[in-house]
């Protein structure tokens, strides 16, 4: 089981899908991503409560880098693991999958992850590639797949940003369809650990909920309206994301995510997570 935030606050995947894959002392700076690969110091998120009945407790390694996050609902319950390698993340996965996420640096930034099954042997990966402009930020991604029959590229995507840096359109190219996310609002600023919100495996909102993405945000996203345009047919606004954050002290408190679907209502979602600090 994978709660990701994120997905939920953008599109409640989790909700749909929390059971397919279904504080270290205060003082002690965690390892984050932030842009210069710089320590930041908050308090450690010890656990998740959603209104939908899911909980998750957040455990940390002695040196307050992320560690595990357990899952529970009801009977049903499932862990997310991470591990590191040099205080960079190395791979995250899920107890209950066969598949993990194996990531690779370049000049201290990642480069790629790559999507395969824990032991070798199956011949199908999946590999999300990064290229960053001047400024450090992502501004290129490409998704492909590799078999037996050679490589392929699915997708390739495009980060723009405004003069203040941030991130504010994110166009995807599937074939002949152009997917396109406009951030229209963000929250104030905020300090959040990026692993904690990021999806594991080919979650639908991959192209913002990755770490190189998320480790560059200082603002939670607080509506994204996403428009799809098939071929030669008119685009449409496929859904809309709305996260209301409650912040205290740079930290969240609380999001209700509120999700519609114009052409859909009946699959309109919400649900609110509380964060707790300990």
């Amino acid at each position: 089981m994978r709660r990701s935030i994120l997905p939920i606050a953008f599109i409640l995947v989790l909700t749909l899908q929390i059971f397919q894959s279904c504080k270290k002392n205060e003082e002690e700076p965690p390892v984050t991503n932030k842009p210069g690969d710089s320590l930041i110091a908050f308090k450690l998120v010890r656990a998740i409560h959603w209104t939908d009945g899911i909980e998750a407790e957040v455990l940390y390694n002695t040196d307050s880098t992320l560690k595990q996050i357990n899952y529970s609902l009801a009977s049903q319950t499932s862990s997310t693991i991470f591990e590191w390698e040099n205080k960079k993340i190395k791979t995250i996965f899920e107890d209950k999958s066969l598949y993990q996420s194996t990531y690779s640096y370049d000049n201290g930034r990642i480069s790629n992850y790559v999507i395969g099954t824990k032991q070798p042997g199956y011949p199908v990966t999946h590999k999300m590639e990064f290229s960053y402009n001047t400024n450090g930020q992502p501004n290129k991604l490409k998704f492909s797949t590799t078999n037996e029959a050679g490589t392929q590229l699915k997708t390739e995507t495009t980060y723009e940003y405004n003069s203040g840096g941030d991130l504010i359109k994110i166009t995807t190219i599937n074939g002949n369809s152009i997917i396109t996310d406009v951030i229209d609002q963000y929250s104030d600023s905020v300090v959040f650990n990026p692993l904690i919100f990021v999806a594991v495996g080919l979650a639908e909102g991959y192209t913002i909920n990755n770490l190189p993405v998320l480790s560059r945000m200082t603002k939670f996203p607080a509506k994204i309206v996403r428009t799809i345009k098939n071929g030669n047919d008119p685009a449409y606004i496929d859904r809309v994301s709305e996260n209301i954050c409650k912040i205290s002290n740079k930290q969240i408190d609380t999001i209700k995510a509120i999700v519609t679907f114009p052409k859909t209502p009946q699959g309109d979602r919400n649900v609110t997570a509380a964060f707790e600090y300990k």
